[in-house]
């Protein structure tokens, strides 16, 4: 069952530049218990489609497209019904906790509020279940958690609230963006197996967006790529990452470091150029200029997304 489907979302920008085609006809979906990774460079419109699921605004922006949470069209519903929603049926775990928590307030009375705000259950019950989502996400004594601010949390402790706060209503869907970022590899390894202790327990969906290919590697089922507000592949993870289609794919893996099990020094590979601006539409593939298979068709006509196996797909004129 698909707990979050997608049609044709654009998200666009208006600056004092010009118009920034942010999300240009993204399509995808998730399933309940499922993973999905979003990925690609700083840039690519990840993190501005995942957060224009709930429909949190920024400054200018506009978007369109249908967007449907377990049957019910969000992209129709009023702010006063949308806002009942977010918090409820979809739990969000921002980038970084320091910024996305209030300082001013403490970590138990912020648990509390998405409680007070999506159920009618009396003060004592809340103040319950605020230590029981802190003790369920492995703060070590969430009495204590819950009577500090969130500057006296270290940054994991700070990511377990957040994790908390997206749980409190079991909600059918969770959007991470950038979880573990700023995290040691020790407490990054700890909140992605916390959150996927959780999944398993309620099958919650998850959209995970990250730019980490081993965490895509450990912990997503499927994983879409994303350039410049474009999907240029998707497809389980095992194909992907093992037998990409799409030339920047392919370019994103070779610029991982791999061990060697040698002292022999290997030289990574870098994409070539950079990332284009997005003021202006695109004839052709974004990412003709940085790709060595291009030709002159990828400058002037937009390639299809071809299903190739297994619904693997890709948009690409020279598929690898």
């Amino acid at each position: 069952m698909n707990v979050l489907e997608v049609e044709d979302l654009r998200v666009h920008f208006e600056t004092s530049r010009g118009t920034v085609h942010a999300v240009d006809g993204l399509t995808f979906h998730v399933r309940s218990g499922e993973t999905l990774a979003l990925v690609g460079e700083s840039g690519c419109g990840k993190s501005t489609a995942a957060m224009a699921i709930p429909r949190l605004p920024s400054r200018g922006q506009r978007q369109s497209g249908a967007i449907k949470l377990a049957g019910t069209r969000l992209d129709t519903l009023s702010t006063s019904e949308l806002r009942k929603v977010r918090g409820r049926d979809i739990g969000m775990i921002f980038q970084e906790p320091a910024t996305s928590l209030n300082p001013s307030l403490k970590i138990g009375l912020q648990v509390y509020e998405v409680l007070a705000a999506h159920s009618e259950t009396d003060s004592r019950y809340q103040r319950e279940s605020v230590i029981e989502l802190l003790k369920r996400t492995g703060i070590p004594d969430p009495m204590g958690a819950a009577e500090r601010y969130p500057h006296q949390l270290s940054g994991g402790m700070r990511q377990r609230v957040m994790i908390a706060i997206a749980l409190a209503c079991r909600p059918k869907l969770i959007i991470a963006d950038e979880p573990t970022t700023a995290l040691d590899v020790t407490i990054q390894a700890q909140i992605l197996e916390l959150l996927s202790e959780i999944q398993r327990a309620e099958n919650t969906g998850i959209l995970l967006v990250t730019h980490d290919l081993g965490v895509v590697a450990e912990n997503a089922d499927r994983v879409m790529v994303m350039y410049a507000g474009r999907k240029v592949e998707e497809g389980d993870v095992s194909t992907v990452l093992e037998r990409p289609s799409h030339p920047y794919t392919r370019g994103l893996l070779n610029s991982v470091a791999r061990p060697t099990g040698t002292t022999k020094r290997v030289r990574l590979q870098d994409i070539p150029g950079v990332v284009p601006v997005l003021l202006e539409s695109f004839e052709g593939c974004a990412f003709a200029e940085r790709c060595r298979n291009a030709s002159e068709i990828c400058t002037k006509k937009l390639p299809p997304l071809i299903s190739t196996f297994d619904g693997h797909s890709v948009m690409c004129h020279h598929p690898l």
